[in-house]
């Protein structure tokens, strides 16, 4: 196959595919984000992946989810969190843990009071947290 006929070939086979799939590069509605997900899921379980395509619609997915109200304001409540209390979230959750686990911060009811952001960390409990989990203090510091 030459050059030009290969090309038409492409083109009729991608105006094809972007026919049935038009969300490929831009999602419109919420159906439109489920076929994409879908579309996605089906190119991720395939043993040969196209990489081009996969950043294709996982960027378009990206886009869309970077849109939604309910994504923004996810994002704005994390910001509010300070670093020190998302460190400590972060590690109970890695590790299972309940505000009983951490006898560092103190009792059950000082642990919930930091946590909120109602009682700030002290020196003491920055210095036996890092101590526990082997980490740096300042991932504590805000």
């Amino acid at each position: 196959m030459n050059a030009v006929a290969q090309s038409k070939t492409i083109e009729r086979d991608f105006s094809q595919f972007t026919k049935k799939h038009p969300f490929v590069f831009t999602i419109k509605s919420k159906v439109q984000y489920k076929k994409a997900l879908d579309l996605l899921e089906n190119i991720m379980s395939q043993s040969k992946i196209n990489e081009a395509f996969l950043m294709t619609i996982s960027n378009t997915i990206s886009a869309y989810e970077d849109e939604l109200d309910s994504v923004k304001e996810l994002e704005q409540s994390i910001t509010k969190i300070p670093t020190g209390i998302a460190a400590i979230r972060v590690l109970m959750d890695q590790y299972n843990l309940t505000m009983s686990d951490l006898p560092e911060l103190g009792k059950k009811s000082n642990v919930s009071l930091i946590l909120k952001g109602e009682r700030n960390l002290t020196l003491g409990h920055v210095k036996a947290m890092a101590n526990r989990f082997n980490v740096s203090p300042t991932l504590f510091l805000n």
